[in-house]
């Protein structure tokens, strides 16, 4: 079985991993995860996403934010030999 790393976001979906315009078009999408084994990991914690409205409106990358993307990070437990 595998799963995906939700966000610990207060948001029930998680809006975008890269927000950045080429030319006049808005760009705003979900591009990065992280796939795990629920047989052989379980998911601890994950780190809240920026909104928005933190990213700015001119989006991605910038002072606060140098990259295009934000980081999707998460802590993983190993489970006791791989059981679920």
């Amino acid at each position: 079985m595998w799963a995906e790393a939700e966000t610990s976001n207060d948001e029930a979906e998680v809006a975008f991993t890269t927000f950045k315009y080429r030319g006049e078009k808005r760009k705003q999408e979900v591009v990065d995860y992280i796939l795990y084994s629920t047989k052989q990991l379980e998911l601890e914690s994950t780190l809240a996403l920026p909104s928005e409205r933190a990213v700015g409106a001119d989006g991605l990358p910038s002072a606060t934010f140098p990259s295009d993307h934000v980081p999707v990070v998460c802590t993983f437990r190993l489970r006791p030999d791989g059981a679920a």
